[in-house]
């Protein structure tokens, strides 16, 4: 009888690893944030695995890309839009991924709060001051702003914009000109994703040293 040439794997489970790896799943409902180019959008997760993710969205995506799909603990993973159907779409990973950082939110910050990223400008009012300022990013918490006028630590104010309702906060931290604001009220996954949807819009309509904005008047 004809001895066999096949080799076989010291480890006899060791042959079929990679093909369990990528076939391992996810089934996660958690937020997430979507950058299209230079927008971001929250949404949410829906199910996961180590080639792609499919996320429901709450607007249509409009954009072409590039996409990238970015997880609360500031890992983004580069991604392209495989499909779409109404507020639901798929995107393939560049790469594999780690499908278990995700399940276990590891990152440099877990489980931190959803940040879109603005560069809006807003004018910050207290008292019969009016200022401009710049936030630069936001959540469904608060808001980090450039302000020239210098804020107290627990001072109340308010924050209006055209792409926002008028907001009011307390200022939690300061560094230089940036400061933290925690809004007094929260802002639904919804909303939020309704407000970039407002503010980038606009940004869209108009170049960057022209986009509109509220004008501050002198007290």
């Amino acid at each position: 009888m004809a001895r066999s040439t096949e080799t076989v794997p010291a480890n006899p489970y060791e042959s079929g690893l990679e093909t369990r790896r990528a076939a391992r799943f996810g089934l996660v409902i958690r937020p997430a944030k979507l950058i299209c180019g230079r927008f971001e959008f929250p949404c949410v997760m829906r199910d996961v695995s180590e080639t792609g993710v499919s996320v429901r969205l709450f607007h249509p995506v409009i954009d072409k890309g590039p996409f990238a799909l970015e997880i609360l603990t500031g890992i983004a993973y580069p991604a392209t839009l495989v499909w779409q159907k109404d507020l639901a779409a798929g995107f393939h990973f560049h790469g594999p991924i780690d499908i278990d950082k995700i399940l276990a939110n590891a990152g440099p910050y877990p489980n931190r709060p959803m940040r879109l990223n603005a560069d809006m400008p807003a004018v910050v009012e207290f008292g019969e001051h009016r200022i401009d300022a710049t936030v630069i990013n936001f959540s469904q918490q608060g808001a980090r702003l450039r302000c020239p006028e210098r804020l107290a630590i627990g001072q109340l104010v308010a924050l209006r914009s055209d792409w926002l309702p008028r907001l009011y906060g307390k200022v939690r931290w300061r560094k230089d000109e940036q400061y933290g604001i925690v809004f007094e009220e929260t802002f639904k996954l919804a909303e939020l994703s309704e407000l970039a949807t407002r503010m980038q819009a606009a940004a869209r309509a108009a170049p960057a040293a022209q986009r509109p904005g509220p004008k501050s008047t002198a007290a």
